[in-house]
């Protein structure tokens, strides 16, 4: 048997939230070896693309936290051709080095237009999102497309999520 690794953890956070919703659902989470072992369909109607960092940085003057996601140009170009086939949302799971600080990460869920507003998929070079922490307050997401716009993302939204297809 093999140890857990990082992966692991970080992908059975967001697949748990998932799973283990309040509404009491049938959900069928698929994936598919020879595609990106990122992506995961969810009762055939949404795939959930699930990236993870846990190399954060504290800004002191605004005390905020935050994480970037980087996205290479092949990365994007599988995303945006499962976007032509069914709706493709990002789970961003903001991680911490040590489990034990597992209670401060957070994942940000961003919805296909939501991941629009911050990256341009027709830009063949690769791209990062950014994810912003500040105490008591929601997310703040933004890319390339959207740095001055940063788009406000409830923490709880993965939670409150109503998949569709249940």
């Amino acid at each position: 048997m093999s140890h857990v690794k990082e992966f692991h953890l970080m992908h059975g956070i967001v697949l748990t939230r998932i799973l283990r919703n309040d509404s009491p659902t049938l959900r069928l989470v698929e994936t598919d070896k020879s595609d990106a072992w990122a992506m995961y369909v969810l009762n055939d109607a949404v795939i959930v693309y699930v990236k993870y960092s846990i190399c954060s940085r504290i800004t002191k003057k605004e005390e905020k936290t935050v994480w970037s996601f980087p996205f290479q140009t092949s990365e994007l170009k599988k995303i945006s051709e499962k976007q032509q086939t069914q709706p493709v949302y990002f789970a961003l799971v903001c991680g911490f080095p040590a489990i034990n600080e597992a209670k401060k990460m957070q994942v940000c869920l961003l919805e296909p237009l939501d991941i629009n507003k911050c990256i341009d998929f027709n830009l063949e070079k690769p791209q990062v999102i950014t994810v912003e922490l500040i105490t008591r307050a929601s997310l703040r997401a933004y890319g390339p497309k959207n740095p001055l716009k940063k788009l406000v993302v409830s923490r709880n939204k993965l939670d409150e999520w109503e998949i569709p297809g249940s």
